[in-house]
């Protein structure tokens, strides 16, 4: 318990052993208490106090506002693929993708085969004409 009190700003662990002594265990029961009872416990001045106060407030404000809120649903994901039929979708999209390899190849090739055949009539044609 008077591990909790250590989250509030300026209270260590000595000091939280003090404060449960006295009665303060929880972090609720000194944003409940006035300035002038937390000023009776030893070390604690009333800017103290009233500081502490705060401060525990601030922190049990913060807590009841995030056990209030609700957790946020996320959509439901419609029921998915079997991992036989994932494994299915890889192979025709790899097969496909061959598929589009190939006929990439096939149009460089006709390229080339083009530039090629071009280049040989231009030779040929020069060495046809002998002067």
């Amino acid at each position: 318990m008077a591990s909790q009190l250590t989250q509030i700003s300026g209270i260590g662990i000595r000091t939280a052993e003090i404060l449960a002594e006295h009665g303060y265990k929880t972090i609720a029961s000194i944003a409940k208490t006035t300035a002038e009872t937390l000023n009776k416990v030893p070390g604690f001045s009333l800017n103290r106090a009233q500081k502490t106060i705060t401060d525990a407030q601030t922190l049990q404000s913060q807590s009841t506002t995030t056990q209030k809120t609700k957790p946020v649903k996320l959509p439901k994901e419609k029921a998915g693929k079997s991992a036989k039929e994932k494994k299915k979708d890889k192979q025709k999209d790899k097969k496909k993708d061959k598929k589009k390899d190939k006929k990439k190849d096939k149009k460089k090739g006709k390229k080339k085969d083009k530039n090629k055949k071009s280049k040989n009539k231009k030779h040929k044609g020069k060495k046809g004409k002998k002067k």
